[in-house]
């Protein structure tokens, strides 16, 4: 037995951190989002070593002199001093001087990994960290720079953060330099009084102007007073010379008063490289949304040679304290013409930025940006006997759910059952596996859904009728054991959740079409689905209520979060959203949790070229998920169907009644025969007959609602009493009204129109003509639609457009669509026009709208099979 007394204490060393499987799962999730943007922009990955030689660091090293200061360093056999990397920039530069001959120019190239600090600790402050960088070298126009503030930008759009919530800030050292140049500050002899400014303007933010004017000159207390706290030294600048640097760096940009500056022509320089910057980012799009010229940012190393860039996020979020704070900077970096070149004896341009990994993740952790939950914790099989037999079956369990892609484990202590189910609940898996003797005779497994299991428990609390119900557990023949866990009965096994593989395909071509990536929340704002989802996807929600008594639902789609999420962010249009993420519905076959993926296109007036857009991004998506299958695309258009019932003389009760049903089938045959033959008898009697044939809908909604509370009957699980009355009260009027025959012909014949869409305009005006109506602008969008759709290269002769095909939501106002496999019987991908819905929605005014969305579940369906 060991001697406790000489038991060595477990002790973490300052500055350093354990990470949990979470952080671990998080950070990499996080950091292939922004791999995916690197990638796009044309950047190679490559890697160096955490150790380098002290004297590659060079300018980093805070006094070269003494090599631990600031950095990790030790002697190696040949008394040669090595460092630990102090950030990924200085290894970078001595990679590419070593390789130089061999790397091509410009070279473009990004890395990750761990960065270390000989520096005291303090809250947030580590000494271990993780960065994320990209460089561009041996581009010597800001150009570069241009890009670097750009990518920056979609990194930060990429993972969710809107805009609004974050800033790029670009300045250029050169109009810093140039102020101190001008008051005497310049040469080899003043780099550490130049160092010391630098920091100062970099707690600008923080300290303010007269914190900062401080350090500037004598220096600062940190408590603010004399005597309170640590002093820090100032850089000893006269009050003149303050003003100057203080008036350079101001928010607002103003030009320097100084004639000596104005007259500097480094300051100059810089200035007119900003000014191209920000002609460059304005020219690709980016505005001051995204992207701002601050004189105030410096950065806080002395190497940076020109423009130089933050990027800052603007949401405010609680701190360690519970304090609710900006966040802050997240990454930054500029231009570095001097490091590479201390290797070369040449001029090497180079710029290039660097993202704090940590504390980035930390930022989108506070935002809700960063989700795990789609990560599956393991089924664990049972370890009911111990013999070499069993044994060897329990791990041909485990290594056929393994060969299946189901992450599994064999529970391996020495644990009785009741143990080993508490293991797999702190694990957070998501089944046991169960074979004792009994079940071994017969062939049969038993599986233990366990989180089914602990939500029925909370509704069963009789011990007997608990054992006697064996809620959330089946018992299948062993060679099945693999098939139900993949398919589950009817989607049950909600386990199987994970993120498709196909999702990380889709993620790079959404970022090819110029969308912004959009996480919404997963609980969201009943009423929106309520009043305009329509029947079908109304009755398939998942309800639930607020402490507050709000409805609230689980996501069923994401149209109408993207479109909530647009309005309350106030961004410009035309603005294009694209999501990956799970949706809730009641489903009788498959899962009722699955992923869906779309872009929602906001904003364009040019409604014809949208709506081809976005049916050639929904077929490029299947194309490049379902590569070599034929795809059946059939087109609709609600705005000509609407169109006809006008020109047709249709009353208006009429007209909404048909619109409504023209995405169901069912619905639309039951109206069409109501209007053929309207029923003689009303199912109507007594007060609600009277007031419906009054049309007094304020009364019966009152009627309604004192009938629904006194039935003790809830209006969020359905209809609210002023629609129903609304509904009751048209149906009233709609008894009255017969189509004359001549009518009910022409609107037969209207939808009996089914043709190739190359032939479909042509169809169209034929009807027209021999039913004397004129379709107007209806037609000519249909018509500028069809020609947008062969210019983004689909060929209209195998779309084929169905006069009566509609699809089953309220919102849609134009062109429905969905695509399927030619040889399927489902959709695959489905969306259409919207320009009401954000106006309903609360827009203050009208935004027209077109999308789409993906059922990755059936798509990977397809792909199996396929295998």
């Amino acid at each position: 037995m060991a001697d406790k007394s000489e038991k060595t204490k477990a002790r973490l060393p300052r500055g350093f951190a354990d990470r949990s499987a979470e952080d671990i799962r998080a950070v990499e999730k996080m950091m292939a989002t922004i791999r995916s943007v690197y990638e796009l922009y044309g950047f190679e990955p490559v890697d160096q070593p955490m150790i380098e030689y002290t004297d590659a660091l060079g300018k980093f090293l805070p006094d070269q002199d003494r090599p631990n200061e600031g950095v990790f360093s030790f002697q190696d056999d040949d008394d040669q001093w090595l460092s630990l990397r102090y950030d990924l920039t200085a290894p970078t530069a001595r990679f590419v001087a070593e390789n130089y001959d061999r790397l091509p120019k410009p070279y473009r190239s990004y890395r990750s990994g761990w960065v270390f600090r000989n520096e005291k600790p303090g809250p947030g402050r580590f000494r271990q960290f993780m960065q994320f960088d990209a460089d561009t070298i041996g581009t010597p126009g800001v150009a570069a720079d241009a890009e670097m503030a750009m990518m920056m930008a979609d990194v930060m759009e990429a993972l969710g953060i809107k805009r609004g919530d974050y800033v790029i800030r670009v300045n250029n050292r050169k109009v810093l330099d140039g102020v101190l140049e001008a008051i005497g500050l310049g040469g080899d002899q003043n780099a550490g009084r130049r160092l010391t400014v630098l920091r100062a303007i970099d707690k600008l933010d923080k300290l303010g102007p007269e914190g900062v004017r401080l350090l500037l000159g004598p220096g600062r207390w940190d408590g603010g007073k004399e005597g309170e706290g640590d002093f820090a030294k100032g850089a000893g600048l006269n009050d003149t010379q303050a003003e100057a640097v203080l008036l350079a760096t101001a928010r607002n940009g103003q030009a320097a008063q100084d004639a000596s500056v104005n007259a500097n022509a480094v300051y100059q320089e810089g200035v007119g490289e900003l000014a191209t910057i920000e002609a460059l980012v304005r020219a690709a799009g980016y505005g001051e949304d995204r992207i701002v010229m601050d004189r105030s940012v410096v950065r806080g190393l002395e190497y940076y040679t020109g423009p130089v860039f933050e990027a800052e996020l603007l949401a405010e979020i609680p701190n360690d304290e519970g304090q609710i704070v900006r966040f802050g900077s997240v990454g930054g970096g500029g231009r570095y013409d001097g490091l590479v070149s201390r290797f070369r004896g040449e001029p090497v341009p180079a710029t290039g930025f660097s993202i704090g990994v940590s504390r980035l993740m930390t930022a989108l952790k506070n935002l809700g940006k960063l989700d795990t939950s789609d990560v599956v914790a393991p089924v664990v099989v049972l370890v009911m006997d111990k013999d070499t037999e069993s044994l060897g079956r329990y791990q041909k369990m485990v290594a056929d759910m393994r060969a299946a892609g189901i992450r599994s484990e064999m529970y391996l202590g020495g644990a009785g059952m009741k143990a080993q189910l508490k293991y797999a609940d702190r694990r957070g898996s998501p089944a046991a596996i169960i074979q004792g003797g009994d079940e071994r005779a017969k062939g049969e497994v038993q599986i233990k859904d366990l989180i089914e299991g602990a939500r029925l428990s909370a509704e069963i609390t009789d011990n007997a009728e608990w054992r006697a119900a064996r809620p959330a557990q089946v018992t299948v023949a062993e060679g099945d054991l693999v098939a139900e866990v993949t398919q589950g009965e009817k989607g049950r096994w909600r386990f199987m959740t994970s993120r498709p593989p196909i999702a990380a395909d889709i993620t790079k071509l959404f970022a090819t079409r110029d969308t912004h990536a959009v996480e919404v929340a997963v609980l969201q704002p009943a009423d929106p689905f309520l009043d305009m989802a329509g029947e079908d996807l109304r009755r398939r929600i998942f309800l639930t209520e607020s402490e507050t008594g709000k409805t609230l639902c689980l996501r069923p789609e994401f149209t109408i979060p993207v479109c909530l999420d647009h309005i309350a962010s106030q961004a410009g249009t035309p603005r294009r959203y694209s999501y990956l993420g799970e949706v809730f519905r009641q489903r009788r076959d498959g899962g009722n949790e699955f992923f869906q993926a779309g872009i929602e296109d906001l904003g364009d007036s040019d409604t014809a070229a949208a709506d081809a857009r976005s049916l050639a991004d929904a077929h490029a998506l299947l194309s490049l998920a379902l590569p070599g299958r034929k795809l059946a695309v059939t087109l609709g258009d609600q705005t000509l169907f609407e169109a006809v019932l006008a020109g047709l003389g249709l009353p208006r009760g009429w007209r909404m009644r048909l619109a409504r049903a023209f995405g169901s089938a069912p619905m639309l045959k039951a109206a069409l025969a109501d209007l053929a033959n309207p029923p003689r008898n009303s199912q109507l009697s007594g007060p609600v007959a009277l007031l419906a044939l009054d049309g007094d809908a304020e009364g019966l909604a009152a009627h309604i609602a004192e009938g629904m509370e006194e039935a003790g009957l809830s209006a969020s699980s359905g209809r609210a009493p002023a629609d129903i009355a609304r509904r009751l009260i048209e149906k009233a009027q709609l008894r009255s009204v017969r189509l004359s025959d001549e009518a009910f012909s022409a609107l037969k014949s209207f939808l009996e129109i089914d043709v190739a869409l190359d032939g479909a305009t042509a169809a169209l005006e034929k009807f027209a003509a021999d039913a004397g109506l004129s379709l107007g602008p209806a037609l000519e969008n249909f018509a500028a639609r069809a020609k947008a759709i062969e210019a983004h290269g689909l060929s209209a002769a195998q779309i084929r457009y169905d006069a009566a095909f509609g699809r089953p939501l309220d919102y849609y106002t134009g062109l429905v669509f969905e695509i399927a496999a030619a040889d399927g019987d489902r959709p695959l991908v489905g969306g259409g026009r919207y320009d009401r819905l954000l106006t309903l929605l609360g827009a203050k005014k009208p935004i027209p709208g077109v999308g789409f969305s993906v059922w990755l579940d059936r798509i990977e369906a397809l792909r199996e099979n396929a295998k």
